[in-house]
């Protein structure tokens, strides 16, 4: 294919690409705790905001009058997710219930293979197919459910829960992302 084609078919790309919105996307914890299923807490989701691998030190190696760098340790940031309290509060009973595997009330620690569960974030185009599948891997709550109560203001009751995760897959929901825009484009 010539280049010339390809710089054609990327000449208007407001008429064939769609773009994601901020607001697109729905969270999937397909698990259980306690007699709470996960599922039901998708809909009380309202932020998530989590990064990817990030390499935040270089490693220096220095020989003679020269130096040259390495990337360091590869980090995750933290998965941040914020719940509105309905009533009755299942919300906090399913983040209390999970804190309990994690740590039993008797202060014993789990085992990790008990807690540590994946939660699914799919961010759909603006027809609301879904073009992006994210996988958090291993993720389990940090932190149980705080409140965060006050008469200065009539805001609804938020759950603020900080998530520790291992691994992002990142993938198409019917392939990779980049197959399905290579199938937009035409190539």
């Amino acid at each position: 294919m010539s280049v010339s084609k390809i710089i054609s078919n990327l000449a208007g790309p407001q008429t064939v690409l769609s773009y994601h919105r901020k607001y697109n996307w729905d969270l999937f914890m397909f698990f259980n705790m306690g007699v709470i299923n996960g599922s039901l807490l998708s809909k009380f989701c309202q932020d998530l905001k989590f990064g990817d691998y990030s390499i935040n030190a270089l490693t220096e190696l220095r020989w003679g009058g020269r130096q040259q760098f390495f990337p360091g340790i590869m980090e995750i940031t933290r998965l941040t997710a914020t719940f509105l309290v309905p009533s009755p509060d299942f919300v906090g009973s399913f983040f209390r219930a999970w804190r309990r595997k994690i740590v039993s009330d008797d202060g014993y620690y789990g085992v990790k293979a008990d807690y540590a569960r994946n939660i699914h974030v799919w961010i759909d185009t603006t027809t609301y197919f879904p073009a992006v599948r994210l996988i958090l891997k291993k993720a389990f709550p940090l932190s149980v459910p705080s409140f965060d109560l006050s008469y200065s203001d009539e805001g609804l009751l938020t759950y603020t829960i900080n998530f520790s995760i291992e691994k992002v897959d990142v993938g198409g929901v019917m392939g990779e992302a980049g197959d399905y825009i290579k199938s937009l484009l035409k190539f």
